[in-house]
């Protein structure tokens, strides 16, 4: 299922990353690209792998906490 790859390689992108600069740019990189909304069209989606409604659902939340922290510092 392509929606499995996908959200997957998102979520390397945010919990692999050892430095703190790699993993800022990947989650504004993400933001940019409107990731979060195309996470709330999945939300909406009945999907019956439960995996995939947890890296949703932390993507949705590692998101929106980074574009919180964003907002500070502008």
């Amino acid at each position: 299922m392509v929606i499995c790859g996908d959200v997957e390689c998102c979520q390397n992108l945010l919990e692999k990353p050892t430095e703190r600069e790699y993993y800022t740019d990947n989650a504004v990189a993400m933001v940019q690209c409107k990731v979060l909304k195309q996470l709330q069209l999945l939300e909406g989606r009945k999907i019956d792998d439960q995996d995939i409604v947890d890296d949703v659902n932390f993507l949705n939340e590692t998101l929106q906490a980074s574009v919180q922290d964003l907002r500070l510092v502008a």
